[in-house]
Parts: structure tokens; sequence; C-alpha cells
């Protein structure tokens, strides 16, 4: 996913900090599950 490609590299760039990126980082992979359910329950 780009967004969690972008939330890496941002953090490995020191653009955000540790705090920050241990905020997004589970709010991205949460996002993605739910994006995938939504596509799975849809195809049903």
């Amino acid at each position: 996913m780009k967004t969690d490609y972008w939330l890496d590299l941002l953090d490995e760039t020191k653009f955000i900090d540790e705090d920050e990126f241990k905020v997004f980082k589970p709010k991205s992979i949460e996002m993605l599950r739910l994006l995938v359910n939504i596509v799975k329950s849809s195809k049903h």
C-alpha cells in the first residue's frame, strides 16, 4: 500500500519522529484491513 511506503520513507528520513510513526503505522494497517474486508464483502 502506498501509505505504508510513504510512512516508512518519512520515518527512515526522520521527516517524522518515532512517536508519530508509532501512531500512524498501526492506523495505516487498520485502514488497509478495513478496505480489504469491504472489498471482500462486496463481492458476495
